[in-house]
């Protein structure tokens, strides 16, 4: 998956305890609802995914803030980035689809 060329800040959260697994790092679904729910009204009331790809590249930690970006690729297509605040690596990335 492409990195952003030009990336938009959308949120910081820090990792809450209901966001982690036994072993205390972000479960991989809690990353889809981080970006998901990032995502402004308009879209999120007005359309439905129509596909997502998800890659996990590192893994966040229970405390650990994570920042939100994205950046639009087409008319539908938004590519997001959820980064670790302490070192600003990619600890996910994510291609939604969103149909019309």
């Amino acid at each position: 998956m492409p990195s952003l060329s030009n990336p938009i800040f959308i949120r910081k959260r820090r990792v809450e305890y209901t966001d982690i697994d036994l072993i205390y790092h972000v479960n991989n679904v809690k990353y889809i609802e981080l970006m998901y729910n990032s995502f402004p009204p308009d879209i999120l009331l007005d359309r439905k995914v129509k596909s997502l790809e998800v890659n996990y590249l590192d893994e966040a930690k229970y405390g650990e803030e994570v920042s939100v970006y994205y950046e639009k690729k087409k008319k539908n297509t938004f590519l997001v980035s959820v980064e670790r605040e302490s070192d600003h690596k990619p600890v996910c990335k994510a291609n939604f689809v969103w149909q019309d």
